[in-house]
């Protein structure tokens, strides 16, 4: 979904498997009318406070039209149109990344619905059917969620694997209340047992690099899956 909020003017552009619905959950009451009921599937939302996009909601009609205007997913050049450019000029900017190699794993999970392998036997059983689909599915590479004009279009960025002290930055920034127990947890598909190149071989490792080249290169995250921890922290502002 994307969320606007104009008391705090503040936009959200969702991204793909990057905890995206657990941000804007938290955000999504600074984009209502105070006490608001928040949940992970609604319509789409406006008021004077903001607007909410569909979640979980806002799949096409059948002749190929949005039920929503504001939905699931919008690129930033999209909200950009229908927000206007003195709007968006104005407002922050946020969304969330992850390191591209953990994002292409937990989209195949989420995907097939298949259960993360618990073990090395499992994982390499597991390796082929993940290399074809990678091989065949495009990806959610978000390059054209985040750009307008080939311009990265956030202010703000939220790592995954600094979640909740991004999101603490991003409310510091804004002067939002950060109170860490309302961070919900939805969507999970990996519990991380296993290393990243448990899951890969050399080709869907190369596949993962190329298509999601932009977001290595802005980000600095390894180039190897089996490089074992996350990219270093990062000032929420720009990159690595």
């Amino acid at each position: 979904m994307v969320l606007v909020s104009h008391d705090r003017m503040f936009v959200f552009i969702k991204t793909g498997k990057t905890a995206s619905t657990s941000v804007e959950m938290y955000l999504e009451r600074w984009c209502r009318p105070p006490g608001a009921r928040i949940t992970e599937r609604t319509r789409q939302h406006r008021s004077r406070h903001g607007i909410v996009g569909a979640r979980m909601t806002g799949k096409p009609s059948r002749l190929g039209r949005w039920l929503h205007p504001w939905r699931n997913h919008m690129s930033a050049t999209e909200i950009r149109d229908r927000l206007g450019r003195d709007r968006w000029g104005a407002y922050a900017k946020i969304t969330s990344i992850r390191n591209p190699f953990d994002k292409a794993l937990s989209q195949y999970l989420w995907h097939t619905r298949l259960p993360e392998p618990r073990d090395l036997h499992e994982a390499a059983a597991f390796r082929p059917a993940f290399t074809a689909h990678l091989r065949a599915y495009p990806g959610l590479t978000d390059h054209h969620t985040l750009h307008v004009d080939g311009a990265y279009a956030p202010d703000l960025t939220i790592r995954y694997e600094h979640l909740a002290q991004d999101l603490s930055d991003v409310c510091a920034r804004l002067h939002l209340q950060w109170e860490p127990d309302r961070l919900a947890v939805t969507k999970r598909t990996r519990d991380g047992r296993l290393p990243l190149d448990a899951f890969y071989d050399d080709e869907a490792a190369a596949i993962v690099r190329d298509r999601y080249a932009w977001i290595f290169d802005r980000f600095g995250y390894a180039a190897d899956p089996a490089t074992p921890l996350p990219a270093p922290h990062h000032d929420i502002t720009g990159a690595a």
